[in-house]
């Protein structure tokens, strides 16, 4: 005798299921024919098995856009009241904290669920190193190519980006909705 740790599953008659999907046998009902009526069996497929949602991703969508609504808000900001050269500083600083997270954030998130925890731990430590591989690509690319013309600025929302970490927990709950 065999015996078996996984709930049985039993169909309305009481007869237990194999495989788990539960066994529907063919109903019998009258359905007129050219020769007339006799009965005919009718096929009733099983409903498919009720599968589990997929888990939800995390908001991370949220905390992107703020940065990048920042970054827009100061370029904004700086571009009336001072100088271009000063808006495009802020801008660069801007979307060298932008752009490694938004890259962290795609690369982070491509696996989910319980059978993929190899795959997810291997793709945050990627992520990880890409981003700050990223973001040290972006500063040495912007002070060899064209160094900012207000390095305050530059730093300043380069900085305030990053900060926007602080709302994360309100900002990646599932319960917001943006």
């Amino acid at each position: 005798m065999q015996i078996s740790l996984k709930p049985a599953i039993f169909d309305a008659c009481g007869v237990e299921a194999i495989g788990g999907v539960p066994y529907n046998p063919p109903a019998w009902r009258d359905e007129p024919n050219i020769s007339g009526m006799h009965k005919t069996m009718q096929r009733h497929e099983p409903a498919a098995p009720a599968m589990p949602t997929a888990p939800r991703r995390p908001g991370i969508h949220r905390l992107l856009l703020v940065q990048l609504g920042i970054v827009v808000a100061v370029t904004t900001v700086l571009a009336f009241e001072t100088d271009n050269a000063v808006a495009l500083s802020a801008l660069m600083g801007g979307m060298t904290g932008v752009l490694p997270n938004a890259y962290f954030a795609w690369r982070a998130f491509l696996f989910r669920g319980a059978r993929f925890r190899r795959q997810m731990i291997s793709s945050l430590y990627r992520a990880q190193a890409g981003k700050h591989f990223l973001t040290i690509l972006l500063f040495t690319g912007i002070f060899i190519t064209s160094p900012p013309q207000a390095p305050e600025w530059f730093f300043g929302t380069f900085a305030l980006v990053q900060s926007v970490y602080w709302l994360s927990p309100w900002l990646i709950s599932r319960s917001g909705s943006l």
